[in-house]
């Protein structure tokens, strides 16, 4: 039998002030607490074999600077139970989890109370040494952040929890023979069917809101690899991912929206990288794009958004000198100096340069 414990807490701030309001400064600055513990159980009969309870509560208070606060609170209970089969080349892995969102608030009504038991069961079966077969189903439930709930226009108190029924099947090769070269990969086959979807989209050209999106289901593709070749000191890397996300609203059959893809979802996206380690300067090269999106789910008249491609460089450098670790890194965004749109009417910067320096005692 082994026990773990954990406990943490964490304080953070969000703060806004415009003083370019006429006569008056407009502020929205928002203040965040949380108290976390976790106790974790594990009971291993066999060495086949293994069990394990873990139970998590956690505290969040929220206040704010708007006339609107209501001082909300929330106390969360999660509890898993887990049993793992491992045996040759099989691993079976089997959970419960039963979550509990407690929701109140000192100077109002607070959102509403949720609870939901999630079930969920993996495989994973290993053909040969480099091949292994995976599997799994998941039933995910996610309640609102207090971002999406409570901060002002932004949030809503009334969304409901996000509840998530996933199909999943992978494959995984990786390479062991050789000493100098590395390489895995990996590729994924998913099917989501997503109840009331939490997603963000924008009120007006300056204010978004979030909403829920009664239902829609979600057909994608992973496809990863990673390649290292090792000579002497030096190490060449490259990365490479891609997915293809076709996430569609399935909400109402009569809706001329049915079947649109969901806001600021890309169907293609991908990312690639180079790098070269060495004793001297580190370097890669990186490079990202996406597909076009639209910035409503209605896809009206002037919220399709292009699709871009970026392209960034680092040099970076670590040493130590006696018992302190420096690190010094240098990085260029946009090399290429290309204009694109992440949020619709919103351009992101051109290239742009970045400098920094980390020490550690």
């Amino acid at each position: 039998m082994s026990v773990k414990w954990l406990g943490k807490f964490n304080w953070t701030a969000s703060l806004y002030d415009d003083g370019m309001v006429a006569n008056w400064s407009q502020d929205g600055n928002y203040y965040q607490r949380e108290a976390y513990t976790s106790l974790c159980l594990l009971y291993t009969p066999h060495s086949r074999w293994s069990f394990d309870y873990s139970a998590d509560y956690a505290y969040n208070n929220l206040n704010s600077s708007l006339p609107t606060d209501m001082r909300p609170y929330r106390n969360t209970v999660l509890q898993s139970a887990t049993a793992k089969y491992h045996a040759g080349h099989l691993t079976v892995m089997g959970r419960l989890l039963y979550s509990l969102y407690l929701n109140d608030a000192k100077d109002g009504e607070g959102s509403n109370n949720m609870r939901r038991l999630s079930p969920s069961l993996s495989l994973s079966y290993a053909l040969t040494p480099q091949l292994r077969l995976r599997a799994s189903y998941k039933d995910i439930f996610r309640a609102p952040t207090f971002n999406e709930n409570y901060f002002f226009h932004y949030g809503n108190k009334d969304l409901k929890a996000e509840d998530t029924q996933q199909l999943n099947a992978g494959v995984t090769y990786t390479t062991t023979d050789s000493k100098r070269t590395e390489l895995t990969a990996t590729a994924d086959l998913y099917y989501n069917k997503v109840k009331e979807m939490i997603q963000g989209v924008p009120y007006n050209m300056f204010v978004w809101t979030c909403i829920n999106i009664g239902k829609v289901e979600v057909l994608g593709i992973d496809a990863t690899v990673r390649a290292a070749h090792h000579i002497g000191h030096h190490t060449l890397t490259a990365t490479a991912n891609y997915s293809l996300q076709q996430a569609r609203n399935r909400t109402t059959p009569e809706s001329p929206y049915y079947n649109n893809q969901i806001a600021y979802t890309p169907l293609h996206s991908g990312a690639a990288s180079i790098g070269w380690e060495n004793p001297w300067v580190n370097a890669v090269v990186s490079g990202y794009g996406v597909s076009e999106r639209w910035a409503s789910n209605e896809h009206l008249d002037g919220t399709r958004i292009d699709g871009y491609g970026e392209l960034s460089a680092t040099l970076w450098r670590q040493f130590q000198i006696r018992k302190m670790r420096f690190e010094v890194r240098a990085d260029v965004k946009n090399l290429l100096d290309k204009q694109y749109e992440i949020v619709r009417s919103y351009p992101m910067p051109g290239r742009s340069w970045q400098v920094t320096a980390k020490v550690e005692y």
